[in-house]
């Protein structure tokens, strides 16, 4: 963890996994100033933390639905400046979730949004909240990352339709999960 300009809100979730192999998605940031979650994710005592944002459900409740207030309008949303948190997660985007169930479940889910027809309008934080909610019912839920990177390939195989007209982005980071 460096020093960047990224903002508090983007990493108040996290995804690890213990030594015993059991997967944990947790609300760490939350409350927290961007310094102190580094030093969070500094003592924290796991190999592998990725953090993002928006923490979604968290403990079934569904945090991703107030993260943009409800009572604001499109317009409104759009003022902002496209890093502000109710612009990023206010609009419709693809975005990568990461979920688990009560029984420690792991689902990876993307939504995608085919920018260049306009086919699938992708989701906001809240309509992903209430989604993910209905259909899954997931004790916790993050929101991982969006846009071009959201691609999930099984087997070697891509098993979704990336935003960018070129396919899959090369991404830095990744989730590897193999049996």
């Amino acid at each position: 963890i460096g020093s960047t300009n990224v903002a508090n809100w983007k990493n108040d979730g996290a995804i690890y996994m213990t030594e015993g192999g059991r997967v944990y998605l947790e609300y760490s940031g939350k409350g927290k100033t961007l310094t102190e979650q580094r030093s969070y994710y500094r003592r924290h005592n796991c190999a592998n933390i990725f953090s993002s944002a928006p923490m979604l459900i968290d403990d079934y409740d569904q945090v991703g639905e107030t993260f943009v207030p409800a009572n604001l309008t499109a317009a409104q949303i759009s003022s902002y400046n496209y890093e502000h948190p109710y612009n990023h997660q206010g609009v419709t985007h693809p975005r990568t979730v990461y979920a688990t169930t009560e029984n420690n479940r792991l689902l990876l889910i993307a939504i995608d949004k085919d920018r260049q027809k306009g086919t699938v309008a992708g989701m906001s934080a809240r309509d992903a909240t209430k989604f993910l909610k209905y259909h899954f019912n997931p004790q916790y839920a993050l929101n991982m990352d969006g846009g071009g990177s959201t691609a999930i390939s099984v087997k070697g195989k891509l098993v979704n339709t990336p935003s960018e007209s070129t396919g899959e982005r090369a991404v830095a980071s990744y989730l590897l999960i193999h049996d």
